[in-house]
């Protein structure tokens, strides 16, 4: 049985990437997100900002092209904005041709290793953070 690439599995994921990214660029650019309070439970319990506190703020900055701003809400916000980007224009790409890109292979055969890289920048730049906040550093 041949499949075409509007039948296929990847026509959907693909076409599901192309509708969320704008629909979450209209949401941080519409969407008061300073008027509503945080639900962290890291920084409920501890005190100290878990790694992805201030995330939607910083994607926010990012989407309204306040690069400064997002970086001093998270880092990481532009950083992960920036790899959403990628990730939609893959997409597109793949929907345009009908059929894999050399990214989407290569993120294919290296997702483990992506997925814990990411995890560990993370991971690093949350205890990064909380020596800078005990240290007396401002974040």
């Amino acid at each position: 049985m041949q499949t075409t690439p509007f039948s296929s599995r990847r026509f959907i994921r693909n076409a599901a990437v192309l509708l969320f990214f704008p629909a979450l660029w209209l949401a941080l650019r519409f969407i008061p997100f300073d008027s509503i309070q945080g639900v962290c439970g890291f920084y409920r319990s501890t005190g100290y900002p878990c790694p992805t506190c201030g995330m939607t703020r910083a994607l926010e900055a990012t989407a309204r092209l306040g690069f400064a701003k997002a970086v001093t809400m998270n880092p990481l916000g532009p950083l992960a904005f920036g790899f959403m980007g990628v990730w939609w224009v893959d997409a597109l790409l793949q929907l345009c041709t009908g059929g894999s890109t050399r990214l989407s292979r290569w993120a294919g055969r290296h997702g483990i290793e992506l997925a814990v890289t990411g995890f560990l920048l993370v991971l690093f730049y949350g205890i990064l953070r909380i020596i800078m906040l005990c240290a007396g550093y401002a974040g």
